[in-house]
This record gives C-alpha cells, sequence and structure tokens, in this order.
C-alpha cells in the first residue's frame, strides 16, 4: 500500500483538457498541487475520451477533500459577469 503523501486520487473528469487546464490553475493558485492524465490523447483522438474514462484531475489524497470543496464552490467574486452596455 502507497504511503498517503504520494497516493493520488481522481478528484474531477473532464472532457475537454481546456476545461481541466482552468480548474488546476485555480488549484495551483490555492497551493494544491495536481496532475491531470489522458489530455494529451483525448486532445488527438477525442473519440477515446468514454475508452480511458476522459481527462483525469488527480491530486494527493491529503488534499482532495480541500480541493474538491473549491471545484465545487460557486464562489464568483472575483468574476465580473455582468456587461456594460452604456453607449
Amino acid at each position: 500500500m502507497e504511503n498517503k503523501e504520494t497516493e493520488w486520487v481522481v478528484i474531477e473528469t473532464f472532457e475537454q483538457p481546456t476545461k481541466a487546464y482552468i480548474v488546476q490553475g485555480m488549484l495551483e493558485s490555492e497551493g494544491i498541487h495536481s496532475v491531470i492524465t489522458n489530455d494529451h490523447l483525448v486532445a488527438i483522438m477525442p473519440f477515446f475520451s468514454n475508452t480511458v474514462g476522459g481527462i483525469k484531475l488527480q491530486v494527493n489524497i491529503l488534499d482532495a477533500e480541500r480541493a474538491f470543496e473549491l471545484i465545487n464552490s460557486d464562489d464568483s467574486s472575483g468574476v465580473d459577469s455582468e456587461t456594460n452596455d452604456e453607449a
């Protein structure tokens, strides 16, 4: 059995590499190291996505709970989603 410090778990799967990279960047900005697998294969041959289980985002098991909370939080306080149509 692996040591908890070296055990990786999949916390999210994606159909598109771009979404995986965005979430990975968010986790990295919070100090959580992550690994993306199958991204190159799916980018080159998208029809293999179902075969390999999609693009997988993995984190250390010790960071999994915090990473899962960050991914599932609905905090968009730093994002301006309104458009300004003043002319």
